[in-house]
């Protein structure tokens, strides 16, 4: 084994282990996270639920790609608007808006067919009850910005706010005061029993 592949391998042994440590101090302690696309997370799959607050972008993304991908009625459309753009004459300026009408009134006709439908609303469905899930969720427990970490042990919860690698999260919230206030409540409850 060389130096590079025994690195490699200590690296993963040790995350391994320091993952299997926490995993047991983290007992009955939920993590959610909340994000957007500008802060990916590492490590999410420590987490229980991880909110994408920016989703919108992918739904409108996704409609588009539904509604006008490979679509050669509304490229000709969109073509003839750009052409349309670069010149200036008034009667160039009319055709522009009409043919953006067109292109508007194309896509209206386009979303209400039923194979439109019965593509689009599934995924559609599941985006917009993510989207809606994660900002209800925010918003009840005074998330204000991204991204953020809640941790909810017994009912009580802490946020830490500024990090995007959940271990290291973890590591914070384990060396917190509110941690060792837990781990104190919980063992005065293990002894008076």
């Amino acid at each position: 084994m060389n130096a590079k592949s025994l690195f490699k391998y200590t690296a993963l042994l040790t995350t391994f282990v320091f993952n299997l440590a926490n995993a047991s101090s983290m007992e009955g302690v939920n993590i959610k996270v909340y994000t957007t696309k500008n802060y990916p997370i590492i490590d999410a799959h420590l987490a229980h639920k991880v909110y994408r607050m920016d989703i919108q972008e992918d739904i409108q993304k996704q409609l588009q790609d539904f509604m006008i991908k490979d679509d050669p009625i509304f490229n000709k459309l969109q073509q003839k608007a750009v052409k349309l753009q670069k010149q200036s004459n008034q009667s160039s300026k009319k055709e522009f808006n009409n043919t953006l009408k067109e292109m508007g009134l194309y896509l209206r006709k386009k979303m209400n067919t039923p194979q439109m439908i019965a593509k689009i609303k599934p995924q559609l469905e599941k985006s917009v009850k993510e989207l809606t899930e994660g900002v209800v969720n925010a918003f009840r427990r005074g998330i204000k910005k991204v991204p953020a970490m809640l941790f909810t042990v017994d009912g009580k919860e802490a946020v830490i706010y500024g990090e995007t690698n959940v271990s290291r999260a973890i590591e914070l919230f384990n060396h917190s005061k509110f941690k060792q206030e837990i781990d104190r409540l919980r063992k005065q409850k293990t002894l008076t029993y």
